[in-house]
């Protein structure tokens, strides 16, 4: 049986056209940021992606990690499987592990919580990009908010005052 589903075409939306017809200050704002996303390329500077980076998306590893070291491995290991649980949970399970296996070699090299983040990061090619952001969480300063000295939204500075 050959089964064969036609595929409804995607509307073609002027992005354009919607912001400038916008009436609400919220829907301007929504709509100017998908213009500066549809727009969007790594080289930008909102992106905050260094050079290292764009190359790493660019260029993939192409092969899996070999990860020979017991202790990395079972670091790696215990933190993806404790991923949706606390900092606290992996490190008593790694205190556990060394009291336990305290004799055998490489308890003592586990690695720390930071440390073993760090590590996952740079086998997967993730940085951290940070934006500054409204003390009362209102909006982040990037994009089309980039340059605002105050939150359009509760009107705190975007600079710690003292």
């Amino acid at each position: 049986i050959n089964i064969q589903h036609q595929c409804q075409a995607h509307p073609v939306v002027n992005i354009e056209a919607l912001v400038a017809t916008a009436i609400f200050l919220s829907m301007q704002e929504t709509m100017n940021f998908i213009a500066k996303l549809k727009n969007m390329s790594l080289n930008d500077l909102d992106s905050k992606l260094n050079k290292d980076a764009i190359k790493w998306l660019h260029n993939p590893p192409s092969q899996p990690i070999s990860i020979e070291n017991p202790s990395t491995h079972f670091s790696i290991s215990a933190y993806l499987a404790l991923e949706s649980m606390s900092q606290n949970a992996y490190n008593h399970v790694c205190q556990a592990t060394c009291s336990s296996f305290a004799s055998s070699l490489g308890a003592d090299d586990i690695l720390s919580f930071y440390n073993v983040k760090k590590l996952i990061a740079s086998y997967m090619g993730v940085i951290s990009i940070e934006h500054d952001m409204c003390c009362n969480t209102c909006i982040a300063y990037t994009s089309p908010f980039s340059q605002l000295k105050v939150c359009p939204t509760c009107e705190v500075s975007h600079w710690k005052e003292e």
